[in-house]
């Protein structure tokens, strides 16, 4: 039911809703399944560009970036022929400081072991 010129009007299964709070029309169908109206809720703000999202996206980023750059310390270690522990593996990967990470990675070019990499 939605409100049309002060009265209830019943939709369709096929109908969509359309307000100006989505960026597109949302399914009724999508509505009536609760893991479709999230994921059809959720599709409308994305593509708002909802505050959430684009945080989410920003935070993913980040996170990959770092994630990259771990992985790319380990390999500059591992090509020069740097013995990386179990633990030390950890803590590189752990880290998602981007600062922290790109000192590391300079240092990594020079060093003779992992710890000179992190004084």
């Amino acid at each position: 039911m939605v409100a049309r010129d002060r009265r209830l009007v019943a939709l369709s299964e096929q109908a969509l809703i359309e307000d100006r709070c989505f960026n597109r029309p949302l399914p009724v169908r999508a509505l009536l399944n609760a893991a479709e109206t999230t994921d059809a809720v959720a599709e409308a703000l994305r593509a708002r560009g909802s505050k959430v999202f684009v945080e989410e996206r920003e935070a993913g980023r980040a996170e990959g970036k770092a994630q990259g750059k771990a992985e790319g310390l380990l390999m500059i270690l591992e090509a020069r022929g740097i013995p990386v522990t179990a633990q030390q593996r950890k803590r590189i990967l752990g880290t998602t400081k981007p600062a922290l990470l790109d000192r590391w990675l300079r240092r990594a070019v020079s060093a003779a072991s992992v710890e000179a990499v992190w004084e």
